[in-house]
């Protein structure tokens, strides 16, 4: 694939300053989230490129929490990602490369993992119980979460 990295770069600089430098966290924890289960791998190209469109497209908060963040990020993804997806540096027509069984099928895991990042979440703001929450979070994440 073409690319200059230079360009992607920059952009990620500009997103992830916009957002008091919650956007770097957040592509990291969604790649290491997206390699840990879950069958289909996304391409990390197409993964990085979605993230940044969303907080590029996203009003400035005055806070993130990376909980909250991870799961909205998997909400927009399980949108996206059976789309075609623009080439930022306008080099090709798409950078999602997978087929439409592909998408569909990542699309699934990503609003179930959605649900699952949501019942966590609840778990700890609603419930207030804070071992459920981070057991929950351990079936999405890993067992070496919060070790």
């Amino acid at each position: 694939m073409k690319t200059d990295p230079r360009i992607d770069q920059n952009r990620l600089t500009r997103i992830n300053q916009r957002h008091k430098n919650a956007v770097i966290p957040i592509v990291r924890l969604v790649k290491r989230w997206s390699r840990r289960k879950w069958g289909i791998s996304i391409p990390s190209y197409l993964l990085e490129s979605l993230i940044i469109n969303y907080y590029s497209d996203l009003c400035e908060k005055i806070s993130y929490h990376i909980d909250w963040e991870f799961r909205d990020v998997l909400d927009y993804l399980a949108n996206q990602v059976i789309f075609d997806v623009c080439d930022p540096k306008g080099i090709i027509k798409t950078i999602n490369y997978l087929n439409y069984h592909e998408r569909l099928e990542l699309a699934n895991k990503l609003r179930y993992s959605y649900k699952i990042a949501s019942d966590a979440i609840n778990a700890e703001v609603v419930e207030k119980d804070h071992i459920k929450a981070i057991r929950i979070w351990k079936s999405l994440l890993g067992d070496d979460f919060a070790n």
